[in-house]
C-alpha cells in the first residue's frame, strides 16, 4: 500500500472538494452587466492521450503522465454528455453537447440534483477513450465541476455500478479488463449505496494516480485504451467490432395511429432510416418526441415523415391529436335552464341570449369538439388551455363562479364573451363567444315546490316548476299530507314564508331563484296505558263508603304522534275508551268526560274534531263535530245512563 495511506482523513477530504469543485477548476467571472445564470453546470475537459488531444498541443511527457494533470491539453470538441445519476434515471442521456476550442463546455436549465458526465474523444479520432465527473447540482446555484480526472472517473463508475447505470459496452474500461471492473463491483457491494465519501474512502479505491496498480484510481490512470484500430494496449483488450444500434418507435396515444421504419429496427452505426407516422381516423400527427439519443441533424420532429441518423440507441415517440370540429361555450340563464353557444369552427359564432340589465348568466364549462363524439370533453373554466376576454369595462366576469354580469350603471345593449382555446397537441386556436342582450327591464326569477320526504304530500303550486315571478310578488302557497303522514312546517331557500307552520299561507319572492318545501313526517302510535276507577252510585251525601255498590269503569288512551327528530312530536289522535265493569244497585246515572281549553293546542292552519261512539244505549249513539281546544271546553256525555251499561 501507498505510504500516504496514514493520512486518508484529510486526502479524502481533499478528495471529495475534488469532485465537486473540479481539479482546476476555476469559477468565471460574469461579465459586466451580465446576470449569473443559476441553472448551469460547466466545466472544461482535458484528457491525457494522445489520440484524444488535438495535434499539436501536446508534449510526450504529457501522454500518460497522470499525476500532473495541469500539463494535459484542452480538448476542443469532445463529445459532452449529461445524465442523472439517480436508480432508474441514469440510462437516459439528458443532454449532450460539445466542447468550444478552449475545452469549454456548458450545460442549461438543470435542475437540483446528483448528475454523471461523461466526456468522450472528439468524433473524428473514432476512439472510445472518456472520463467521467460527479456533479451535485444545487437549487438557485451555477456549478462549475471543474476538469475530469482519473478520480472523478472511478467515483462515477462505482455510483453507476450502484445504481445499476450501465447501458453500453465501456470500450475503454470494458469487462473484459476483469480488475477494474472487479475492484469497481466490490466498493459498490461493499459500500451499497450512493455515500461519496465511503465509496472514496473504500481501501480499493485509491486517492492519487501513480504506479502503483491495486487501486482503482491507478488502473484507471494506467488504462492507456485509446489505440489503433486492430490493436491493443495498455490493458485495452480487443478492439471491438462493428458497433449496431437499435431505432425503437412509440406511438402515444394508443391506437392513435401508427409509427413505421424502413428496416428491422437494428441498424449499423451511421445508417439512414426513414421514419412515418400515420393517423387512424379520428386524429392527426402531431409531433416526434425523442425519449432518447440523437436523431440527427436532419431529423424534424414536426413531419411525419422524416429520416434518423443511427450513431447510437434511438427512442421516439409519434404524438397524434384528435382532430377538433369546434368549441362551444355552456351556459345557463337566470331560471337555471341550459343552453349551449353555437359551434365554433374556428370562427366566432355567438348565440342570442337576453337579459335584464341586473340579471346574470353563469358560463358553466367549455366543450371541445372533436371528430368522433366519444372523445369530447368539458373543460373547467379556469382551464390551463383557455383564455378569456372582453373588450367592454362594464362587463363583469367571475371566473371562479362563471357569473357573466353588466357592473351597476351599464348601459342597454349587447355585450360580447370571447373564449380562445389553444390545442396542447398541435398549437391551433379556437374560439367561441357568448353575446348577451342586457335590457332595461323588470327581472323575474324562479321558484321551485318541492316536498320532503318524497311522496309524503301535494303543494299547490303543484310539485316541480320552474315558475316565474318578480320580486316581492306575493305567491298562495298550501300543502296537503298523502297517507299517514302529517305537515310540519315551510323552509325555503330565500324569500319570506308568512307562517312556516301553517299549511295554507304566503310566501314572497326574493330576487333570486328559489326552492320553497313542505315537510312532512310520519306518524307513530303510542300506547297511552289503562287506569280503572270506580264511583259511588248512592244519592249524593257528605261521605261515600266505595263498597260493592260502586260503579266501576276501565279507561284506557292510546294516541298517535308526528316525530321530528329527537322533538317529543306533535300530537294528532288521542283515543279514550270507557268499559263499564261492575254497576251497583244505587241510583241511575251518566258518566261525562270533560277535556279543559288549552289542554292541547292546535299548529298553524291545522283544525280539530271529536267522536264520540255509544253501543248498548238506547238513549244515544253518539256524536262527533268540530272542536277548537285553544278556546273551548269539550264536554261528552259517554255513558249515558249507568243502569244500561251493564
Amino acid at each position: 500500500m501507498k505510504k500516504s495511506r496514514i493520512f486518508l482523513t484529510i486526502t479524502m477530504l481533499a478528495l471529495v472538494i475534488l469532485v465537486f469543485t473540479g481539479c482546476q477548476g476555476v469559477v468565471p467571472t460574469p461579465s459586466p452587466g451580465v446576470t449569473e445564470d443559476v441553472t448551469v453546470i460547466s466545466g472544461r475537459i482535458k484528457m491525457p492521450l494522445t489520440c484524444c488531444a488535438p495535434e499539436g498541443v501536446y508534449t510526450e511527457s504529457s501522454d500518460k503522465d497522470c499525476d500532473e494533470a495541469e500539463l494535459w491539453p484542452f480538448v476542443p470538441n469532445a463529445v459532452v454528455e449529461l445524465k442523472s445519476a439517480a436508480k432508474g434515471k441514469c440510462k437516459t442521456v439528458l443532454a449532450t453537447t460539445l466542447t468550444d476550442e478552449d475545452g469549454n463546455y456548458l450545460f442549461e436549465d438543470v435542475k437540483p440534483g446528483l448528475y454523471i458526465i461523461t466526456a468522450f474523444c472528439p468524433e473524428e479520432t473514432k476512439t472510445s477513450f472518456f472520463l467521467k465527473d460527479v456533479a451535485e447540482k444545487i437549487h438557485g446555484v451555477a456549478l462549475d465541476a471543474g476538469i475530469p480526472d482519473c478520480t472523478s472517473t472511478s467515483l462515477a463508475l462505482v455510483i453507476e455500478k450502484v445504481n445499476n447505470c450501465y447501458n453500453d459496452w465501456y470500450h475503454c474500461y470494458n469487462k473484459l479488463n476483469t480488475k477494474v471492473y472487479k475492484l469497481i463491483e466490490t466498493i459498490a457491494k461493499d459500500v451499497g449505496k450512493v455515500d461519496i465519501v465511503a465509496i472514496m474512502n473504500h481501501n480499493s479505491f485509491g486517492d492519487y494516480c501513480d504506479d502503483i496498480y491495486d487501486d482503482l484510481v491507478d488502473l484507471i490512470c494506467d488504462f492507456g485504451c485509446c489505440t489503433s484500430p486492430g490493436t491493443t494496449g495498455g490493458g485495452g483488450g480487443p478492439t471491438p467490432g462493428p458497433t449496431n444500434y437499435t431505432l425503437t418507435l412509440l406511438v402515444e396515444p394508443e391506437g392513435a395511429g401508427t409509427a413505421t421504419q424502413s428496416g428491422s429496427g437494428t441498424y449499423p452505426a451511421g445508417t439512414t432510416v426513414d421514419i412515418l407516422a400515420v393517423a387512424n381516423p379520428c386524429y392527426e400527427f402531431g409531433e416526434w418526441e425523442i425519449n432518447s439519443g440523437d436523431p440527427g441533424e436532419d431529423f424534424d420532429s414536426n413531419l411525419n415523415n422524416t429520416e434518423v441518423l443511427m450513431n447510437g440507441n434511438v427512442t421516439l415517440t409519434a404524438h397524434f391529436c384528435p382532430t377538433i370540429v369546434g368549441v362551444e361555450i355552456n351556459f345557463k340563464k337566470p331560471n337555471g335552464e341550459q343552453y349551449v353557444s353555437e359551434s365554433a369552427l374556428k370562427t366566432i359564432a355567438p348565440p342570442d341570449l337576453k337579459l335584464c340589465l341586473d340579471q346574470c348568466a353563469t358560463i358553466t364549462s367549455v366543450s371541445i369538439k372533436f371528430e368522433c363524439d366519444n372523445l369530447n370533453v368539458d373543460l373547467g373554466l379556469d382551464d390551463e388551455n383557455l383564455e378569456w376576454d372582453y373588450d367592454n369595462t362594464d362587463i363583469n366576469f367571475v371566473l371562479e363562479t362563471g357569473a357573466f354580469c353588466l357592473n351597476k350603471g351599464s348601459e342597454p345593449g349587447r355585450y360580447f364573451l370571447k373564449v380562445t382555446y389553444t390545442d396542447p397537441c398541435g398549437g391551433d386556436e379556437w374560439y367561441d363567444s357568448l353575446a348577451v342582450e342586457f335590457e332595461d327591464c323588470e327581472p323575474i326569477f324562479e321558484l321551485i315546490m318541492a316536498v320532503s320526504p318524497e311522496g309524503s304530500g301535494t303543494t299547490d303550486p303543484t310539485i316541480g316548476g320552474p315558475y316565474y315571478y318578480p320580486e316581492g310578488e306575493e305567491i298562495d302557497i298550501s300543502a296537503v299530507e298523502l297517507g299517514n303522514y302529517q305537515f310540519l312546517g315551510w323552509a325555503s331557500t330565500a324569500g319570506t314564508v308568512t307562517d312556516i307552520s301553517n299549511k295554507n299561507t304566503t310566501f314572497t319572492m326574493p330576487a333570486q331563484n328559489v326552492t320553497v318545501t313542505a315537510i312532512f313526517r310520519l306518524e307513530d302510535f303510542f300506547d297511552g296505558g289503562n287506569v280503572t276507577v270506580g264511583f259511588e252510585d248512592l244519592p249524593s251525601e257528605s261521605s261515600s263508603d266505595f263498597d260493592y255498590n260502586d260503579f266501576v269503569l276501565d279507561i284506557t288512551t292510546s294516541l298517535t304522534k308526528i316525530i321530528e327528530g329527537d322533538d317529543d312530536g306533535k300530537l294528532k289522535e288521542i283515543k279514550f275508551t270507557f268499559i263499564p265493569k261492575a254497576r251497583g244497585a244505587g241510583n241511575n246515572g251518566s258518566f261525562w268526560l270533560n277535556i279543559p281549553k288549552n289542554t292541547f293546542q292546535l299548529s298553524g292552519g291545522n283544525t280539530a274534531s271529536y267522536v264520540l261512539s255509544i253501543t248498548g244505549s238506547s238513549y244515544s249513539t253518539g256524536s262527533s263535530g268540530n272542536y277548537d281546544p285553544n278556546n273551548d271546553d269539550l264536554d261528552l256525555r259517554v255513558i249515558p245512563w249507568t243502569r244500561e251499561a251493564l
